[in-house]
């Protein structure tokens, strides 16, 4: 379950204002997250990260640009991609997910 704060952050930062139903309109945006640590008070479980902020992305720096930094290829790929012709895999809605794309 996720709660209505973490929900709330997770709009704000996404740039959501219409009222959700179906999750699927976080997909592929890009978020900042601030992760704590969750201990185990009767110590029987180990540690666990848990997501304690939700954070809109970082704005470019003046400067640099918007794709990641200086030397990257403005398609998001690397150089040693771009230069070898390796295709890259499809991202946005519709393509498969990036843990079912064969490799």
């Amino acid at each position: 379950m996720i709660g209505r704060k973490t929900l709330k952050d997770l709009c704000v930062a996404l740039d959501v204002n219409e009222q959700v139903n179906d999750a699927e309109v976080f997909l592929f945006k890009p978020a900042r997250i601030r992760l704590g640590i969750e201990k185990d008070k009767q110590g029987i479980y180990p540690d666990k990260n848990k997501v304690s902020r939700i954070l809109p992305p970082k704005p470019a720096e003046p400067g640099q640009p918007a794709n990641g930094g200086p030397g990257q290829p403005a398609n998001g790929g690397s150089a040693s991609n771009a230069a070898t012709g390796v295709p890259k895999p499809a991202v946005g809605p519709g393509a498969p997910a990036p843990w079912h794309a064969k490799r």
